[in-house]
């Protein structure tokens, strides 16, 4: 990474902040991403946030703070490959485009000769077949029909970064699963309030998930050996985990206590204030 150009950077979202007379408080208010984050974004302090999420939370304070979130992932790809232009280069090439004389264009005169030709014949009328237009456009509208079938249908899915947002959709759906009340010791506090959360998933061993999020979209996976998964939700994750001490588990960027031994299934409730343990019922039959 250039440091030079991530600094600039980081300058440049700290000025955008405080031009917007917001405080890294308010900023912590809005977006749920820890003051020290923040305050590490600013100083260009990029290594100190894990990658799954730091793109999430420099997306997260430039929307916040009234940037573009586009253009700022961009400088900041610029920046980290050291391609980034400092300002006086930026200003610099403004200036210049100012200054080219307007006298220096050139005038294109048209005469009548240019416009109609030597030979031109008003009289004369287009003979092309209108057969011609109604084949051209036959042919057209048949490639945008092959294109929808089977093209555009059959594209992969694009898999979206995680992104801060403001979420206030909540869907509290566990099927077959009953609430105990975890001791304090196996709860790990995070922080209060609906927080867009993501849970970062990392194999210790060979172990099978089932995953289901609050917008009740559910998926099942086996994990390797340090193969990891980042999942996101607006609030809570529901997990069937078939062996509880083969995995390890981030929310938001920090670790969570999972009491489980190896070869052991467990059933986990997870939002921001951190793991609750459930009882599997068995299915009624």
């Amino acid at each position: 990474m250039s440091s030079e150009q991530l600094n600039q950077f980081a300058e440049e979202l700290k000025k955008a902040r405080e031009d917007a007379n917001i405080t890294l408080q308010m900023l912590y208010q809005r977006t749920r991403i820890d003051i020290k984050y923040l305050e590490a974004i600013e100083n260009g302090e990029f290594d100190v946030i894990d990658e799954v999420f730091l793109r999430a939370f420099i997306k997260g304070f430039a929307k916040n703070v009234g940037l573009d979130e586009k253009q700022i992932i961009k400088k900041y790809d610029l920046a980290q490959s050291g391609r980034l232009p400092n300002l006086d280069e930026e200003n610099e090439q403004e200036v210049e485009k100012k200054k080219k004389p307007e006298d220096s264009k050139k005038k294109i005169v048209y005469t009548s000769e240019h416009v109609s030709g030597p030979h031109y014949n008003p009289q004369v009328k287009s003979k092309l077949d209108p057969r011609i237009f109604i084949f051209v456009g036959f042919i057209i509208a048949l490639f945008a029909v092959l294109y929808f079938v089977f093209i555009h249908n059959n594209s992969s899915q694009i898999i979206k970064e995680p992104s801060l947002g403001d979420y206030n959709r909540v869907e509290n759906k566990v099927d077959r699963f009953e609430l105990i009340s975890p001791d304090s010791s196996r709860a790990d506090s995070i922080s209060s309030g609906t927080d867009s959360l993501f849970l970062k998933i990392t194999g210790l061993s060979r172990t099978w998930i089932r995953v289901t999020t609050d917008k009740d979209q559910q998926s099942e996976f086996t994990l390797q050996i340090n193969e990891s998964r980042v999942i996101t939700a607006d609030s809570l994750f529901n997990l069937l985990i078939g062996n509880a001490g083969g995995i390890k588990l981030e929310l938001n960027n920090k670790p969570l206590d999972l009491v489980g031994k190896s070869g052991e299934i467990k059933s986990i409730h997870i939002n921001s204030s951190g793991i609750k343990y459930l009882k599997i019922n068995p299915e009624k039959k």
